[in-house]
C-alpha cells in the first residue's frame, strides 16, 4: 500500500510552524516566485516573478524543523509554505507535450512506463517553506521519493 508520507507531515509543520511563534501563509504556486512556472492554463513558461536572490536550505543541516528554528533566529514573520498535489495525467500529458518529435512507439512506451505512477494521483508530490529576509528568498524544499522517481523517468527523453 502507498503512503502519502508528505502529506502526513503537513500538520506537524503547522504545529511546528506555530511552536516558532511564526505566522504560516499557505500559497499557491509560491514556486513561481523563483523558478518560473505555468502561466494557469498549463502552458510552462521561464518567467521568474522576482529577481530576489534565493537560497535552498542543506538538508545535511537538519530537517524542516531546524530550518523553522533558522527561520525565527534570524528574524522571519511569516512562512509561506506550498504542498503541491500530484496529478499522473496532467504532469504526463506536459511530458508528452514537451516532446515535439516523439514517435507513437515511444509515446506508448513512456505512458507504459509512467503508468505505475498512476497510484501517486492526488498525493504531495512536494512541501516548500519559505521566507524573505534582507531581500533574500530562504527556502526548505521536501519532496516524495516517487516524485523523484517519476521526474527521472520523464527526464530521460529530454
Amino acid at each position: 500500500m502507498r503512503t502519502d508520507t508528505l502529506s502526513d507531515i503537513i500538520s506537524e509543520i503547522q504545529s511546528a510552524v506555530s511552536a516558532e511563534g511564526l505566522a504560516v501563509f499557505p500559497c499557491e504556486n509560491l514556486e513561481t516566485i523563483w523558478y518560473g512556472g505555468d502561466d494557469g492554463q498549463g502552458q510552462v513558461t521561464e518567467l521568474r516573478l522576482t529577481s530576489a536572490p534565493v537560497l535552498e536550505w542543506d538538508h545535511d543541516c537538519g530537517g524542516y524543523k531546524t530550518f523553522l528554528t533558522s527561520a525565527k533566529t534570524l528574524g522571519a514573520k511569516v512562512i509561506y509554505m506550498r504542498a503541491k498535489r500530484f496529478s499522473w495525467e496532467r504532469d504526463l500529458y506536459r511530458a508528452l507535450e514537451r516532446e515535439e518529435n516523439i514517435s507513437e512507439t515511444d509515446r506508448a512506451e513512456l505512458k507504459s512506463n509512467a503508468q505505475f505512477y498512476r497510484g501517486y494521483d492526488g498525493f504531495v508530490e512536494y512541501i516548500i517553506l519559505a521566507f524573505m529576509l534582507d531581500g533574500v528568498w530562504h527556502t526548505y524544499q521536501e519532496t516524495a521519493d516517487w516524485y523523484r522517481a517519476y521526474g527521472d523517468l520523464l527526464g530521460e527523453r529530454s
